[in-house]
């Protein structure tokens, strides 16, 4: 692989991980938008009309989850024996189906009127991020895969020229992979061993490109 595309890969990598670190704060910061507003329609409401939605956003934690990866989650909580000093929680996650945002019926079913009004308004928001989101995981997806493809290439190159080397050396002699020939100026001798490509190292001297 060329140092080149090393470079961009790491730089993709960095570049996916700061922007996916960005979505999710952005995401937590239109969460608190909700948790606001519920606290503000409680206190001005009779305890059976406070409701049980919330919404989260955490990291993914599978093992095959890209570095960076999250999820924006709404659930409903049940308390039991809330008074008491056994008091426990019940968290159920809704589903969302296949789709970049939550349905408005799928909230209906749990949230109180209120709850639905601002919820509903904030999925948008949290559609779009989840657009973004899957977006940025999508080009570093493409550009991880043009890396595999250019080491598979560049290796099983470098093995078929050894391989001609150790059986054919006339064969072999002089024989350049086309990425060491475009960037490192290589190429393999009668043993295998990589050495000085002189017709790059004159294209390089008299300025041209290789």
């Amino acid at each position: 692989m060329s140092e080149d595309t090393r470079q961009i890969e790491e730089s993709v990598e960095a570049w996916a991980r700061a922007r996916l670190d960005d979505l999710a704060a952005e995401a937590a910061e239109v969460a608190s938008q909700f948790y606001v507003g519920a606290a503000q329609e409680r206190a001005q409401r009779p305890r059976d009309e406070w409701g049980r939605l919330g919404v989260r956003v955490r990291p993914v934690r599978a093992v095959r989850a890209a570095p960076g990866a999250f999820s924006i989650e709404w659930f409903t909580r049940r308390w039991v024996n809330r008074a008491g000093s056994r008091a426990r929680t019940f968290t159920t996650y809704l589903r969302r189906g296949k789709g970049d945002r939550y349905s408005r019926s799928a909230l209906a079913g749990v949230a109180q009127p209120w709850e639905l009004a601002l919820a509903d308004a904030l999925e948008e928001r949290f559609a779009e991020i989840r657009r973004l989101a899957r977006d940025v995981s999508r080009v570093r997806m493409v550009f991880r895969q043009h890396a595999k493809l250019e080491r598979m290439i560049t290796e099983g190159c470098v093995q078929r020229i050894r391989s001609d080397a150790s059986t054919e050396p006339d064969v072999a002699l002089g024989m350049v992979c086309p990425e060491e020939q475009a960037g490192s100026g290589l190429r393999w001798g009668k043993h295998g061993n990589a050495e000085a490509n002189p017709g790059v190292a004159r294209d390089t001297a008299l300025g041209r490109r290789p």
